[in-house]
């Protein structure tokens, strides 16, 4: 049975990409005071209580890029013993890295392809290696307006595995995105866009204000510094830091506060 708590923790803004396309990019050094290194001991022993209090729960792990948290792996595969887990990552590591270190039976990988700095050739091999370990995963690239045109050329060089596109969020050439893609570019990444707990991704979020969500009760956002969130709309702080070891979700669900749905956690009960 699938644990029944999620929880995203973006555990660093910083990454070792610059890509044009993320929406951290703008405010990269401004976002990047609000990391903070916990250490193995305390991050664990937070999960720990966590688990004595909730039971084993999912846990996507992102960021910035998270392999370059100090101690990663070391932390990764003790906490992957407590949780299960999912990992995003540009798999700019050593793909031994991850063999080396975690367990396929509870811990799934989410691969971001980014081709300004990485190279097809060279995902392609750790990709294999990650597929005869058998690792649980996928590979992602970001559906920037420039990028477009070449989704079905990565889709054909990764078909081998689930390949999926997210829809980008931001400004390019003075239009504000994903409003702005042309219909011809909605086909396009709705070809391969992603989806959430069955729920496809959309270029056009829904409208939620109001609706009772379970955000807060069952799933949680845990940000860089330990302030935990509803979820990725950001709109409500829960918690003012996991790390502190006596966590408290909601005892019930809420109204949403955002207009629209732009984390698709997809927790909405009502």
């Amino acid at each position: 049975m699938s644990p029944r708590i999620t929880i995203s923790w973006l555990i660093n803004f910083s990454c070792n990409y610059r890509c044009p396309y993320c929406v951290l990019e703008p405010c990269r050094e401004g976002s990047a005071k609000r990391d903070r290194l916990f250490s193995t001991g305390q991050i664990l022993d937070a999960w720990t209580k966590f688990r004595d209090r909730y039971g084993e729960a999912f846990i996507y792990i992102s960021g910035g890029e998270p392999t370059i948290y100090p101690d990663f792996f070391t932390m990764l595969k003790e906490l992957s013993q407590l949780h299960r887990l999912a990992l995003n990552t540009n798999l700019s590591v050593p793909v031994n890295s991850v063999i080396d270190n975690l367990d396929p039976s509870r811990v799934s990988l989410s691969v971001s392809f980014h081709p300004f700095f990485a190279k097809m050739t060279e995902m392609a091999d750790k990709l294999v290696a990650l597929s005869e370990k058998k690792f649980d995963f996928d590979v992602s690239c970001v559906a920037w307006p420039p990028l477009i045109r070449k989704l079905d050329d990565y889709h054909s060089y990764f078909q081998n595995y689930k390949f999926k596109v997210i829809p980008f969020r931001g400004a390019y050439d003075g239009k504000i995105y994903p409003e702005s893609y042309t219909e011809e570019e909605k086909r396009s990444v709705d070809k391969y866009i992603a989806d959430r707990c069955g729920t496809k991704f959309s270029v056009a979020p829904p409208m939620v204000s109001g609706r009772l969500c379970r955000a807060g009760q069952v799933f949680a956002n845990i940000m860089p510094d330990g302030e935990v969130l509803r979820c990725g709309s950001g709109h409500e702080r829960i918690y003012k830091n996991f790390f502190d070891g006596d966590f408290l979700f909601l005892d019930k669900p809420a109204p949403c506060v955002a207009e629209h749905c732009e984390c698709l956690d997809w927790v909405v009960c009502e």
